[in-house]
Formats: C-alpha cells, sequence, structure tokens
C-alpha cells in the first residue's frame, strides 16, 4: 500500500492538534470526542481521524483478510457515490460546506464494506468546468480535462495542493478499498465534454461552434407534429430536417474560430495561455463565437438545453440521410448527429477517435481503477464504442464494463459491445410497488432474457430518491430493498444517501422536474440544492441504524447462498399466481434452495406451502429473516401485514 502508507506517514510526521465537527455516526469506536455545534456531531482531532482509519486498513491489507474476486458481478453490490458530496460536512463553521475528499473518504470505505458492498462507482472525479455552470460548483459531467482530477477532492491534511499529491490521494483510495476486497469503477462520459474543454486549444475543429448572439435561446427546432422525447428514426429524421426553423437554427452555425481568422485566434490562443484567462471567453468576446450547447437525442425534449456541456464532433463529415442541406453549411449538430449509434458519418476523426480510446487505459494504469461505467456509450458510434471496451480490456482483462443502456432490449447490444452489465430501469417499476400489477411488470420474461445483469435499484443519482416517492415509510423501504436485493438477472445497486433516507435528489435528470428539488423544509441549509450542481452534504444526523442494520443482513444472507442467486437460472418462477399483493422470489438448485415472500399488503396473507411452488412440495423452511413476527406452520405460512420472510428451503 505504497500511497496509503505515504500519506500516513506525511500525517503522522506532520500531526496537528486542528480539531473538527463531524457527523457523529462517521465516529470509529474508541476514539476520544467531545460535543459538536449540533446533537448530530461530535468534535475530534482532524490527524487522529485520519490516523486512525488509515492503519486499519493498512492492518487488514498486512493481514490479508479479504481478496478481490475476479469480473463477475453475479454476487455483487454497487454503492454509487460522488465523492465531493459524499463526504462534505461543515467541519469548521456551521453551514460552510467543506467539500468531500478521497482521504476523507476513505474513512467511510469500512462502513460501506460492512453494508455488503463489493464495487464502489464515483460519479466523474475529474476537472471540471465552472464556465457557464449550473448552480455554484457546476456538473461532474461538464468535464474540462480528462487527464486531471477535480482539485476539489485533494485534502489539506496532505498539505498544499498540487497534482501529484491529489493523484497520490486518490491511488491510496483505490488502494484501500483494494485492501477490503472492494472495487473501483469510475464514470466516464465521452460524448460530451466541458464547452471550455482544455482540447479547444489545439482542436477548435472538434467542437460545433454557433455565433455568440444565438447562445440564449439555443434550441433545437421542434416538430410540431410529433409527442414529446420522440426517439430518432428515419421517417422523425425526414420530419425534423421538413421543420419551419430548420432553416434559421442552421444558420445559427459558424467554421470554427481558428478558421475564421487563424492569426486573432492564434493571438487569443497565447494569451489565454500568458494569463490565465479562459481561452472560451476570450473567443466570446473578441470573436463573437462559442460553442454550440448539448440537448439529449430526443426530438422535442421537454429539458432544457444543457448549458454547461457541448458535443464532440467525431465525424468530420455529418452523415448523408438527409437531403437539402446548402452545400457551404458550417457543422451543426442536431439529435441525428447526436445520435453516432443510429447516425454515423463516413469521415472518421481519426485522431479524436485514438485520444477517446487511450484515456480509460491511462486510469486502469495510473491508478489501478477496476471497471467503468460509459455514460451513454449506446449512443456512440458503434464502432467507437467496441473500441473503447476492446482497450479497456486490452489494459486489464479482468476489467468490469457497464453499458448506460436503459431498455434491457437493446441489452443484447451492449453484449455484443463487450459490456458486463446494463442500466436497465426497475427504479421506475418500483413506482408500482402497491399496485397488483407489480410482479408482473418486475419479475417478468423480459428481465430473465435480458442478455446481460440489469444494475437493480431503487433509486440512481438521476431520479427522485426513493424515500420520497414511497413516504418516508420504513417498512416499506425495508421490503423493497430485499427484492431489490433478490431480482434475477440483477446486481443491486445502492445510491449513496440511501441509508440516511434521503429525499432530496442529487439532480433532476430522470422522471423530475424544477419542483422537485424543493422536498426539504425551507429552514434546511440544504433546501433546492442538487449535489449535481452545489455546495451539498448529505443529511448525516439521519442515519438510519435500521436501514443499514439491513443492509448487513441482506448482505449475511446473499453471501451465504450466493451459489444459488449468482445463477438465474436457478430462479424458479413461482407456482401461484402473484396477482395480489405479496411477492414470492424463489431460487432452487436440484432439491435445495432459498426463497423470498414479501407481503405489501395491510392485511395478513396465508400460504399454503403446498402450493408454493409449482409441482413442489417444500419439506423444510428454515427461516434466515422474519420481519414482524411470520408464522410458519406445518402446512401453512401466514404472513403478517408488511411482513417479510427470507428462508433456506429443502425440497
Amino acid at each position: 500500500m505504497k500511497y496509503t502508507k505515504k500519506i500516513l506517514e506525511y500525517i503522522t510526521q506532520n500531526k496537528s492538534t486542528e480539531k473538527w465537527f463531524i457527523p457523529q455516526c462517521w465516529l470509529p469506536t474508541g476514539m476520544h470526542a467531545e460535543k459538536g455545534m449540533r446533537s448530530c456531531e461530535v468534535q475530534v482531532e482532524k490527524s487522529n481521524f485520519y490516523i486512525h482509519f488509515l492503519q486499519e486498513i493498512i492492518t487488514l491489507d498486512d493481514q490479508k483478510q479479504y481478496s478481490l474476486e475476479d469480473n463477475k458481478i453475479e454476487n455483487a453490490s454497487i454503492y454509487s457515490l460522488l465523492v465531493r458530496s459524499y463526504t462534505a460536512w461543515d467541519h469548521e463553521e456551521k453551514d460552510v460546506i467543506n467539500p468531500g475528499t478521497f482521504l476523507k473518504t476513505i474513512c467511510r470505505l469500512k462502513s460501506l464494506k460492512d453494508m455488503g458492498i463489493d464495487i464502489l462507482y464515483l460519479l466523474p472525479p475529474f476537472y471540471s468546468s465552472v464556465l457557464h455552470k449550473k448552480g455554484a460548483l457546476g456538473s461532474p459531467y461538464a468535464i474540462k480535462d480528462f487527464y486531471n482530477l477535480d482539485p476539489m477532492m485533494h485534502d489539506s491534511a496532505v498539505g498544499g495542493y498540487n497534482k501529484d499529491k491529489l493523484n497520490n490521494e486518490f491511488s491510496a483510495f483505490v488502494e484501500c478499498a483494494h485492501a477490503l476486497g472492494m472495487k473501483v469503477m469510475v464514470d466516464f462520459a465521452f460524448r460530451t465534454v466541458a464547452r471550455d474543454s482544455v482540447l479547444l486549444y489545439n482542436h477548435p475543429e472538434w467542437f460545433y461552434w454557433i455565433k455568440k448572439e444565438y447562445e440564449a435561446g439555443f434550441t433545437p427546432p421542434p416538430v410540431t407534429h410529433l409527442p414529446q422525447s420522440s426517439p430518432i428514426n428515419e421517417k422523425n429524421i425526414k420530419a425534423l430536417y421538413a421543420s419551419d426553423a430548420m432553416p434559421a437554427y442552421l444558420s445559427w452555425f459558424t467554421i470554427n474560430p481558428k478558421d475564421v481568422d487563424e492569426k486573432k485566434w492564434d493571438m487569443l490562443k497565447n494569451r489565454a495561455f500568458d494569463t490565465g484567462e479562459n481561452l472560451l471567453t476570450l473567443v466570446e468576446e473578441e470573436m463573437g463565437l462559442t460553442t454550440a450547447p448539448g440537448f439529449p437525442d430526443v426530438l422535442n425534449d421537454p429539458q432544457p438545453p444543457w448549458t454547461d456541456v457541448t458535443y464532440l464532433r467525431y465525424f468530420n463529415d455529418e452523415h448523408t440521410n438527409v437531403s437539402g442541406i446548402p452545400e457551404d453549411q458550417p457543422p451543426y449538430i442536431l439529435q441525428d448527429t447526436a445520435k453516432l449509434s443510429v447516425n454515423p458519418g463516413k469521415d472518421k476523426n481519426d485522431e479524436l477517435w485514438k485520444l477517446v480510446e487511450e484515456i480509460i487505459p491511462y486510469y486502469v494504469k495510473q491508478f489501478s481503477i477496476d471497471g467503468a461505467r460509459v455514460d451513454m456509450g449506446h449512443a456512440l458510434p458503434i464502432e467507437l464504442n467496441q473500441r473503447i471496451v476492446e482497450c479497456a480490456k486490452a489494459s486489464n482483462p479482468r476489467f468490469l464494463l457497464w453499458s448506460e443502456e436503459l431498455k434491457m432490449d437493446k441489452a443484447a447490444e451492449s453484449q455484443q459491445a463487450g459490456y458486463h452489465f446494463i442500466s436497465g430501469e426497475v427504479w421506475g417499476i418500483y413506482k408500482q410497488f402497491d399496485s397488483k400489477k407489480l410482479n408482473k411488470l418486475l419479475i417478468n420474461q423480459k428481465l430473465m432474457d435480458c442478455a446481460l445483469p440489469i444494475a437493480a435499484s431503487l433509486e440512481t443519482p438521476d431520479t427522485p430518491r426513493a424515500a420520497l416517492v414511497h413516504g418516508r415509510n420504513i417498512d416499506k423501504l425495508i421490503q423493497l430493498m430485499w427484492l431489490n436485493a433478490f431480482l434475477p438477472n440483477a446486481v443491486p445497486f445502492i445510491n449513496a444517501g440511501q441509508e440516511l433516507v434521503a429525499i432530496q435528489p442529487m439532480n433532476l435528470g430522470l422522471d423530475n422536474t424544477e419542483e422537485g428539488r424543493f422536498v426539504l423544509e425551507e429552514d434546511d441549509p440544504m433546501y433546492g440544492k442538487l449535489a449535481f450542481f452545489d455546495y451539498y452534504r448529505l443529511h448525516w444526523n439521519e442515519y438510519n441504524k435500521q436501514i443499514v442494520d439491513t443492509f448487513r443482513e441482506i448482505a449475511r444472507v446473499r453471501n451465504r447462498y450466493s451459489a444459488y442467486i449468482a445463477k438465474s437460472q436457478n430462479y424458479t418462477a413461482p407456482g401461484i399466481k402473484c396477482s395480489n399483493l405479496w411477492t414470492i422470489v424463489p431460487y432452487i438448485n436440484e432439491n435445495q434452495g432459498i426463497i423470498l415472500i414479501i407481503n405489501r399488503s395491510d392485511k395478513k396473507m396465508k400460504i399454503k406451502r403446498s402450493k408454493l411452488l409449482k409441482s413442489t412440495q417444500i419439506s423444510r423452511i428454515n427461516i434466515l429473516y422474519n420481519s414482524r413476527n411470520t408464522i410458519v406452520q406445518e402446512k401453512d405460512i401466514i404472513l403478517s401485514a408488511h411482513g417479510t420472510l427470507v428462508a433456506n428451503i429443502e425440497i
């Protein structure tokens, strides 16, 4: 643990008596603490806090208590976090947020391991832009430089900031995760970048440019006779180009500023380099040009434009499936040219492709990361998507790859590209938890036939929080946690904050509106703030022991019966139609297995054991988990209202 020991040595040698406030639930057993500003926190010596956790993990690594598995995800559980918000807290002054750091997050790893986490999934940790930002901080997806980490994630306990120190902190984070037997996956977004990406300096031609005067009203032309969020296909593309607004829209675009005036471009570039001024800002002010804001690749999308990011130009030509475009038309971006898996060009931008292919291998070699989620990879050119995967696997044959594909019927394409699992969208189905339709919607042949496992989630960083959707009903949330953990052909996914019963979303990207950001009390310091864009801290004061204990119990059961759960072919469709408000999830291998039974109603339910599984008699039931005192009799199982039973069974 080269980097972890290096950081520990620095903190120990430069040990100070500086004190800071931390959430009480972060405090390790046996560490001295004083009262904090609020009842939910304590005050500790910062150096001692870090030294404790670093020494503990180094000791665990020396004892080889944990080991990393190969790139099999069948038994894994994923925990998603945005470092800068996950361990953010007002350590020094009330309501003045200190962002999360890699070092602080190391101190949470043991707790996550105890919750059964096998894979840590980091939202983009890269240096992001603050130009045209949304909120106080800007989005982590507005990536300005793929080869630099976000300086915000540096911890002052390691001394003053420089790039090497920050790299060492990330390396230590990965080392510590590995020491605890956890893998680290990183989210990469390649389709778009920050509008003032560092790539502008040498390659302005890799971007789409518009006249600055049209930036404020920039949006793709509407297609009035089509519904919202209509997909890109041949028929809809023709309708798009026939839009009355198309000629005006195309007139907003211009050639890149270097080709407009190379002498002036060089002058502005040199000035930016010498003075530290933002190059795009100079181009906007001196030449009246700017990079085109991004937008979704569907027609009539209700979202406003993505003003902080812009599309990369992966082809030197636009696709040739349309007619009527003027011969002198500057490069333009529309939904069809954004959906390059459907409408690629012919003249590849080879230099850009090569640069993108080499990014993940750099992070494998430099930091030993174990996997990647490729944001909107299914919308990239098919060939490029495959090359990204091939290069990642060449750097590490056990590298895990996650495709942000929501549709299960599209999973075969991700499988063909070389991915190991997809996102899916079961979080949306769980909204029907109180409906008789749930079982049909959730556990069906479509899920079983899905070419790749899905990431089973009650919520994601982009969706409303599960606790909000389900009214902060702890019993219901616990039932959902068990169900989510036993879905066939799925990998359980936990979003940071679920253990706190968080209701404030991180982003409004999916199934939400602008009103969705205002779900906290108005006097809450985090009211209206989003972790994707603002200084934000989780409500660690609402740490819920019952939820955390349930995650631990789920992990214990899943680990004990991993041989059954890991193989979706062991899942046996229940013989009783689950049309009422209860759900059965059984796994059987020969004459033994495990079964989950959930009563989702507010009334007792009686299930005859002889009818529990089709053509099968259960001879023995050994209870593993039982909520609300479910009764198992010789012939019947009586589930209390909102009861959950997990049992080992013998046939």
